[in-house]
């Protein structure tokens, strides 16, 4: 399963680096040619690709662990056990409230 989350994401970040580098090579050359206002489109537009493939790999990696986690998991009472972080919650697990004093039904003055 990791190879199928490397390939999916290699598979997205050169359809996205294709799409996008051919702009950003004339970018560069009109950045090279001292035009200031072109560099600062070329660096923006840079570290945007390089965003783009950031999430792809991160979203291909949370995918593979998710499938490594429903292929490894026993279907007896899998319905009991919550997946903490599953696809419905990308963040870490919530154990609870930060705050472990008991509630109170008073506002705060």
């Amino acid at each position: 399963m990791s190879a199928a989350s490397v390939l999916r994401a290699g598979a997205e970040c050169l359809e996205l680096w294709s799409e996008r580098v051919p702009p950003l090579i004339e970018l560069g050359a009109k950045a090279s040619a001292t035009d200031d206002a072109a560099a600062g489109r070329f660096r923006d537009e840079l570290i945007a690709i390089a965003r783009g493939s950031s999430e792809i790999a991160a979203r291909q990696l949370r995918r593979g662990l998710d499938d490594l986690d429903a292929f490894t998991r026993s279907h007896e009472g899998a319905a009991e056990q919550p997946r903490p972080g599953g696809p419905a919650n990308d963040g870490p697990a919530n154990d609870g409230p930060a705050n472990d004093s008991p509630a109170t039904d008073s506002p705060a003055t």
